[in-house]
């Protein structure tokens, strides 16, 4: 009997190799212009539930490693109950496994794979980023008055993440320094927040690390304030040499596609 691992490789291997996709340890990954796009299978451990996790990186960026779930497959339906709520369920067979595979393979070919094939450039993948938020968000929303937890909404937010450093090296690479400011803001007033917290009372080594996190953001906003170009050129031109390296090590194709 084929296990849920086997049947989400081959299934998804004969749609995304055409893609030029690789395969390496679990994750499907592609390098498309100026972004890294990922995903793989998550499984729930101690029940049998699943789901696929995405994420779109931009080379600019530094990373140690390309294979996190920053998206969840899920969030593009209103699950019908709470315990649905991020994933998939299957039992022990194997009729069961391929159609929670194929199901999530189906929502694949009709949202994902068109959201990552018009984001190959920093511009376009930050605003489709914004929308694939804002549209998780009401998701969320109305599965939450679905389930008779209204309650719960108002800790969704207002459904933008700006605690983001992806976010914010496309909107450097796209020179949109409104967004990049205000993705720096919130670092910072998060960062002063806690400095300024009496209770609990931070450690020093704590309270030394906010400081040097708050130098460096009021230091980011002047650059910003003053469109210092050739800093952030600078910046994230060693981003992705770094990147790049590390994406060799792992053995990732940089033939952009």
């Amino acid at each position: 009997m084929k296990g849920i691992v086997q049947i989400y490789r081959a299934l998804f291997s004969s749609r995304l190799f055409p893609l030029h996709f690789q395969y390496i340890n679990g994750c499907f990954v592609r390098v498309h212009g100026e972004i890294i796009q990922s995903l793989q299978l998550q499984r729930f451990s101690c029940v049998k539930q699943c789901t696929i996790v995405f994420a779109l990186i931009p080379l600019c960026q530094k990373i140690d490693y390309f294979d996190v779930g920053l998206y969840n497959l899920r969030n593009f339906t209103i699950p019908p109950t709470l315990q649905q709520a991020d994933s998939w369920t299957y039992d022990a067979s194997e009729a069961s496994k391929t159609a929670c595979i194929q199901e999530m393979l189906a929502l694949v070919e009709k949202d994902l794979i068109p959201l990552f094939e018009k984001c190959s450039e920093c511009k376009e993948t930050l605003s489709a980023l914004l929308d694939l938020e804002m549209r998780f968000y009401q998701n969320a929303c109305a599965a939450r008055r679905l389930w008779g937890k209204e309650s719960w909404i108002p800790a969704l937010g207002n459904g933008i993440n700006l605690y983001d450093g992806r976010k914010y090296c496309m909107a450097l690479k796209a020179e949109d320094y409104s967004m990049a400011s205000q993705i720096v803001q919130a670092y910072l007033e998060t960062h002063l927040h806690s400095l300024h917290c009496t209770e609990p009372k931070q450690p020093e080594h704590v309270l030394r690390k906010l400081e040097k996190a708050i130098q460096y953001e009021q230091a980011e906003l002047a650059y910003i304030a003053a469109r210092n170009t050739t800093y952030f050129s600078e910046l994230l031109a060693e981003n992705e040499r770094y990147t790049r390296k590390i994406l060799e090590q792992s053995g990732v194709h940089l033939e952009q596609v």
